[in-house]
């Protein structure tokens, strides 16, 4: 019994030493560079400021009409992706996605409009870097 327990484990032995490769681990394999480009953007978070005022407020109303007409000639003018109203009740009012060719200089032209100013909005300005390309199927803000 002996015997055959030892021929076995010779023969086992040779059979893994002859062909190693089929009994070992597959290595991990760095996945290869990525080719996607990317590109920065700009997130915009329009929150309510310090003088915001509601919109059943006259001044409320008229100052959201005068920011919607903005986004709108922004959008035309292709200063901005897409821009849309955040409706969960946060006091984030809302978000716009820009993809600046200068991102100081469309941080400085928010910072310095008018109802960043006054205090009606105060900004939260994330620069994002994402996939070259990204759009958005582009939908004019309705007048």
């Amino acid at each position: 019994m002996k015997r055959v327990f030892v021929s076995a484990l010779i023969a086992a032995l040779l059979v893994v030493g002859a062909s190693p490769a089929a009994f070992a681990q597959p290595r991990p394999t760095m996945p290869a560079p990525s080719k996607v480009e990317f590109t920065d953007y700009s997130v915009v978070i329009a929150q309510r400021g310090p003088n915001w005022k509601p919109q059943a407020e006259s001044s409320g109303f008229d100052v959201r009409l005068e920011v919607i007409a903005n986004l709108q000639k922004a959008f035309a003018q292709g200063e901005i992706i897409t821009a849309g109203i955040v409706t969960d009740g946060s006091g984030a009012e809302f978000i716009l996605l820009a993809e600046p060719a200068d991102a100081s200089a469309l941080r400085q032209k928010l910072e310095n409009s008018k109802h960043v100013k006054d205090g009606f909005y105060s900004l939260t300005i994330y620069d994002w870097r994402a996939p070259k390309g990204l759009k958005l199927d582009s939908v004019p803000l309705l007048k």
